[in-house]
């Protein structure tokens, strides 16, 4: 009992000092991966990856744009639901819906060219390694 409370006493005496001094022990590195691999497998793997990392980053920026329109569209719908008096949920809610409403054609519109050229990508990447993993 005595050796486990010395032990005890003696590991807190020690970690303390370096979270008292405010420093955090440094993450491990990511462990670097080989530069190209030459199996054909990997190679439509990762290809297909970069294609769907690109797809979720433009789909991002199209989200972002819209709902940047639809935050104008409310504001604006806001200021004159306050001056005839409604309530403010209601009119936000309403707001909301008119907006998401007015934007949905051009959004489905680009989220549909965006989903092709997505497609068309991926399908070339199916095409280049049509025998890989068959």
């Amino acid at each position: 009992m005595k050796k486990t409370a010395s032990i005890i006493a003696l590991l807190a005496a020690l970690s303390s000092p370096a979270f008292a001094q405010g420093t955090a022990p440094a993450p491990a590195a990511a462990p670097a991966r080989a530069a190209v691999s030459s199996d054909p497998l990997v190679q439509k793997r990762d290809e297909r990856a970069a294609a769907s990392a690109d797809y979720k980053r433009k789909k991002s920026a199209l989200d972002a744009g819209r709902k940047e329109k639809m935050s104008a569209m409310v504001e604006a719908d806001l200021k004159g639901s306050a001056a005839q008096g409604k309530d403010p949920r209601v009119a936000r809610r309403d707001a909301e819906a008119n907006a998401k409403k007015a934007t949905q054609a051009d959004y489905d519109a680009k989220l549909k060219a965006l989903k092709a050229e997505n497609k068309a990508a991926v399908d070339a990447i199916d095409k280049k390694y049509k025998t890989a993993g068959k």
